[in-house]
């Protein structure tokens, strides 16, 4: 059972999402905003199948990588080691993270356009208060199909040493759980850069004009790139899905994906 519960630990981001919850619900705190400690716990506990979902499927996704890359030829030959040009753990894992980011930009408008992933993605678009747990407001299938359209073909081209996917796994926990948590910052003209709270609530309006915008988890400039790009305002949006249907409790989250409802959710174009 402890070597069971070890593994867990180690072959999940368990202990980054943990740390990362804990310091920004703190700062939600220490700000006093008024989030419901019931939504986060339902967050938390949904996070736990997401967590479960990453554990089991782990393997599936390395052995698909490992079999496309034996396949093409790239086992022992990968096309670019990135750590090879790049000495700095920390530097290689952001420019491996710029790199991830294009790919999840493209992966996230396909998600907001497609009927099919949208049934997925709007579990974590359902999330009326924002908060640090809302990141894990996603459904179990989400993180799955996410490995496999972003990640898999990335790792086919660029190659990292293990020290560098540690410090990529440690900021990208860092941007995800600030980018959610209910803090009313951002960084004026950086934003376009980085991203920020305030920024991405804009994502999450429930006014779909609004939320027809900035897709990129981390860095901004694939909005500004491909002009999908909206500064951060000072009011602070409406967030939840535009049809206004509401997903309370843990059961709705799960089989949301899979239920036929009376009024169609429409997916974003």
């Amino acid at each position: 059972m402890l070597d069971a519960l070890r593994q867990f630990v180690n072959q999940t981001p368990l202990t980054l999402w943990a740390a990362a919850i804990a310091v920004f619900t703190a700062a939600e705190l220490v700000t006093r905003q008024p989030i419901p400690w019931r939504r986060r716990l339902v967050n938390l506990v949904n996070g736990s199948a997401v967590l479960l979902a990453i554990f089991f499927a782990g393997p599936l996704v390395a052995g698909t990588l490992h079999w496309l890359k034996r396949s093409l030829g790239l086992v022992f030959n990968p096309p670019f080691m990135l750590d090879f040009y790049v000495q700095s753990a920390p530097l290689a894992a952001l420019i491996f993270l710029l790199a991830y980011d294009l790919g999840y930009y493209w992966f996230h408008r396909l998600q907001h356009a497609a009927p099919l992933l949208w049934r997925v993605h709007a579990v974590h678009h359902s999330e009326t208060d924002l908060n640090a747990t809302s990141y894990v407001r996603q459904h179990f299938v989400e993180n799955v199909l996410q490995s496999f359209a972003v990640m898999v073909p990335l790792l086919m081209v660029v190659s990292v040493m293990p020290r560098t996917l540690a410090w990529a796994a440690l900021i990208s926990a860092i941007a995800q759980f600030f980018a959610h948590a209910a803090l009313p910052i951002h960084f004026g003209p950086l934003s376009a850069v980085f991203i920020s709270p305030r920024l991405h609530r804009i994502h999450h309006s429930a006014d779909r004009t609004e939320s027809d915008s900035n897709y990129a988890s981390m860095f901004p400039l694939w909005d500004v790139l491909f002009r999908t790009y909206r500064p951060p305002s000072s009011r602070p949006e409406r967030t939840g899905l535009h049809s206004g249907e509401r997903l309370v409790g843990l059961w709705p989250l799960l089989s949301s994906p899979f239920r036929r409802r009376q009024t169609t959710t429409t997916p974003m174009t």
